[in-house]
């Protein structure tokens, strides 16, 4: 469902504009910097009511999709949307920020530093967070994600470094520096899965094409029949995939210098020793397959990516018992 007004915009923008507000009051009023960032709390609960009440449970897949450009050169855009799981967290985040800033409602009191300004700065902080984590919850852009799960950090860092208990700057630094690297590795794991796949169907593709015009044997050749119809197809879908990503990707499926070395030792083979060779190389590429997907069906974090990967699992495993069965 597309909406007119744009929900998801004021969901997230609501906490980031209050966090600026509360900075903006004067030192002195402390108790009106609460206050104020209470409401704005409450105000965000009910954005979030509204959007649950109109989420539809049999209706799209995404619901108040707000969908413009962003960096056309890279083909990203500022794109929200929420499905059902995405709502869940939405309306539990919205629940407790309320609750968490009655139960800091003193937190800040002692602190004497942030030039007078502290409590104005620990409610701004906790305003800020929530925006950041809503704004992560319904962008349905790779890289609109990637940034504000990243600048979550930062207001995090501070209120941890500025507000936590003993050895808070050493537990600051180390929470930024884990959850930092962790996204890193979030982000290298989604580049990784589809640059793998892309290679392995590609050595798949190009190896059975060999095979289907040089295998001796009439099980290969069929074999082989199977693994260029299925790769073909498994690659169509992976293309799709990434295209519908922001920014879309376009899964490189040049073959790196392993595969090729592999091609190359096929074309130098001819009768048995090829079907040999050929079974080989497909039973040890099938299991490389099926680790990496199985690793990203458990722990992925792109949901497109993730389904992909779980439904191709069941088929990778069925290839690779059918390589391990050739008797050529």
């Amino acid at each position: 469902m597309v909406t007119t007004f744009p929900w998801l915009t004021v969901l997230w923008a609501i906490p980031m504009v209050g966090a600026a507000l509360v900075m903006l009051l004067p030192a002195a009023q402390r108790t009106v910097a609460k206050w104020l960032a209470l409401l704005i709390s409450i105000a965000v609960l009910g954005v979030t009511l509204v959007v649950a009440v109109g989420f539809k449970p049999g209706g799209d897949q995404y619901q108040f999709v707000e969908s413009h450009p962003w960096i056309p050169s890279f083909g990203t855009g500022y794109i929200l949307g929420v499905d059902g799981i995405a709502l869940a967290l939405v309306v539990l985040t919205a629940v407790l920020v309320p609750l968490l800033i009655i139960a800091g409602w003193n937190d800040a009191r002692d602190q004497i530093s942030w030039g007078g300004r502290s409590v104005h700065t620990y409610f701004a902080l906790t305003l800020a967070v929530e925006g950041m984590v809503l704004m992560s919850l319904v962008s349905l852009d790779v890289l609109l994600f990637y940034v504000f799960f990243e600048a979550m950090l930062i207001p995090m860092y501070f209120l941890i470094g500025g507000f936590g208990g003993e050895n808070r700057s050493k537990a600051a630094v180390k929470f930024l520096l884990y959850n930092l690297f962790g996204g890193l590795i979030m982000l290298a794991a989604v580049i990784g899965l589809y640059v793998v796949t892309a290679q392995s169907d590609a050595f798949e593709i190009a190896s059975s094409k060999l095979a289907a015009d040089n295998a001796s044997s009439a099980a290969v050749k069929k074999f082989a029949a199977q693994m260029i119809d299925a790769h073909t197809q498994s690659t169509a879908k992976l293309t799709s995939i990434a295209g519908t990503l922001n920014p879309p990707v376009t899964p490189d499926a040049t073959l790196d210098a392993a595969h090729q070395a592999k091609i190359d030792a096929l074309k130098a083979k001819t009768g048995k020793a090829f079907d040999e060779a050929y079974a080989a190389d497909q039973v040890a590429a099938h299991e490389e397959a099926l680790a990496m997907l199985r690793d990203y069906s458990a722990g992925g974090e792109v949901a497109e990516f993730k389904t992909f990967a779980t439904e191709l699992t069941p088929k990778v495993a069925a290839h690779l018992n059918m390589a391990k069965a050739l008797k050529p």
